[in-house]
């Protein structure tokens, strides 16, 4: 039989990524327009809506991974869960579609129905087909990564390298995705409706399933290797129950080593290793490992707060600007960001084959920086993309009329898109090989959770501005170029924390040369 996995195999994930990558886009974008101008919600309740949504999408994953590592693997996980994710664009498809599943659309009849509320029933049709969506996605981001990256040997000098580039060619099919949904996608439901909209997403699903399930002959797959999360418990209740017990007096004290007693057999004969009084030294490292990681998830939630308050805000930064392209062409408010995504797509394929190989000579690095130094690159550039989003802002309102153009929003877009090549790149790559082989989809989970978090404090940040100040409020009178720059202070005050935490982190590659040394 021929070998299977390797850059063959890897392009059937990266394109069925595509689809998934345009749905979500979507989701992020415009479909508040969607809760406002169907459903008849208020801008609050959309808002509320939708970041609800974004909390579940970033709770799922840590489910998705689990059962990939624990039962079903990396391959089965994504392939049912692409299913289930397909089923809920159909069901929000056909809400738009069918007529008693949303309110009236107001077109001619405007003030007839303008009054009209969703029912309870069609609300709870919409939630229903939301959480579908949001449970498909948690099992295919959990594991998209890893089981692409699992298509290439780390053993193999050649596929060590073709690792790390696949891992920005993920980035740049995210970024497709993302140019996709904003022009395509906007473009068919401005034209033609949400009908249409929601339609050509259940269908770009649909190619994008057929496309994963295509490359099916090609994969590597890998067996599950048990409950993640079950070994890790283990670890803290045998650590717990043997709290008194002191070390042998020739270890060397390190952190950590509360943890390291549940590796040692106090000579009852019922101990078994693996059980929930002892513990194999595998399953304590895992569990150090996975603690390690921690801190830095801590610290990158700002840079995943950073993009949501743009896009929060740049549709309507965008609707008091000049979107025109020529005299009888005008972007839609939501597809400004676009261009800074075409940016971005261009700058990765320099980044891989002009950064990568110059650093690579300075610094001696296969990836020419460490994942810790291309996060703190990012977490740089992510606070140097809000101080220019505040300048944008500041030079959009001291002109105060609508002939400032909004494609000058594209700057800090691409601003984020390079913090992003940097940070999200690196974050995707430090979880892929410092987290336990056993655990890295549940490890990989880490990020859109980290991501979750991160819209539910730009949510909060927002609410406390908007409530204690007066910088969020009519948007021809707002300060939203203060708000910017309030946000590139807890940026830089993040940076700071990054770098400390960065300090003392140790790889796992370091950890194993430490014991082998003390051994």
């Amino acid at each position: 039989m021929a070998e299977r996995g390797g850059w063959f195999a890897a392009v059937f994930v990266l394109g069925s990524e595509v689809a998934e990558r345009m749905a979500f886009t979507t989701f992020a974008t415009s479909f508040v327009s969607y809760l406002m101008d169907v459903m008849h919600k208020s801008p609050l309740e959309a808002s509320t809506i939708i970041t609800v949504f974004f909390g579940v999408c970033g709770t799922t994953p840590l489910f998705g991974g689990f059962l990939a590592d624990a039962y079903l693997g990396r391959y089965a996980t994504i392939a049912i869960f692409s299913i289930v994710h397909l089923l809920g664009l159909i069901l929000l498809a056909a809400g738009a579609v069918v007529a008693p599943l949303s309110p009236r659309i107001c077109k001619h009849d405007a003030e007839q129905c303008l009054d009209e509320k969703a029912t309870a029933f069609q609300m709870g049709y919409l939630y229903v087909s939301l959480l579908i969506v949001a449970i498909g996605f948690g099992g295919i981001k959990s594991n998209i990564v890893v089981f692409g990256a699992d298509q290439f040997d780390r053993g193999n000098p050649s596929d060590k390298k073709n690792l790390g580039m696949f891992f920005s060619s993920l980035y740049m099919t995210l970024d497709l995705g993302f140019v996709l949904a904003l022009t395509i996608v906007v473009y068919i439901q401005v034209q033609f409706g949400w009908n249409w909209g929601l339609t050509t997403l259940a269908i770009a699903m649909a190619a994008g399933n057929a496309l994963f399930f295509a490359g099916t002959p090609f994969y590597k797959q890998k067996r599950p290797s048990g409950s993640p999360v079950t070994r890790l418990l283990q670890v803290i209740v045998s650590a717990y129950r043997k709290r008194k017990l002191e070390l042998p007096q020739d270890n060397v004290r390190h952190p950590g080593e509360f943890l390291d007693k549940a590796a040692v057999k106090i000579g009852l004969d019922h101990e078994v290793e693996g059980s929930w009084t002892l513990c194999t030294v595998t399953q304590v490292e895992e569990l150090k490992a996975m603690i390690r990681l921690l801190p830095i998830c801590a610290t990158t939630m700002l840079l995943m707060s950073t993009v949501v308050v743009l896009l929060n805000y740049s549709t309507v930064q965008a609707l008091m600007m000049d979107r025109s392209l020529s005299k009888s062409i005008q972007v839609p408010a939501p597809s400004v960001p676009f261009l800074s995504s075409v940016f971005v797509m261009i700058a990765i394929p320099f980044y891989e084959l002009v950064y990568v190989p110059a650093m690579r000579k300075l610094t001696g690095n296969p990836r020419g920086t460490t994942h810790l130094q291309r996060i703190g690159i990012g977490l740089f550039l992510s606070t140097l993309t809000m101080i220019v989003a505040g300048f944008v802002e500041h030079k959009r309102a001291e002109s105060k009329r609508a002939r400032f153009s909004a494609f000058l929003l594209t700057i800090p877009f691409s601003m984020y898109g390079l913090a992003s090549i940097f940070g999200t790149i690196g974050l995707i790559e430090l979880f892929y090989s410092q987290a336990p082989e056993g655990m890295r989809c549940f490890g990989s989970s880490l990020l859109p959770f980290t991501a979750a978090i991160g819209s539910f404090s730009a949510t909060a940040l927002n609410s406390i501005v908007g409530s204690s100040t007066n910088w969020l409020h009519q948007s021809w009178q707002w300060h939203l170029d203060y708000y910017y720059w309030l946000l590139a202070c807890l940026n830089a005050v993040n940076f700071a924390l990054f770098l400390v935490c960065a300090r003392f982190y140790k790889y796992k590659e370091e950890q194993d040369k430490e014991r082998d040394g003390e051994t």
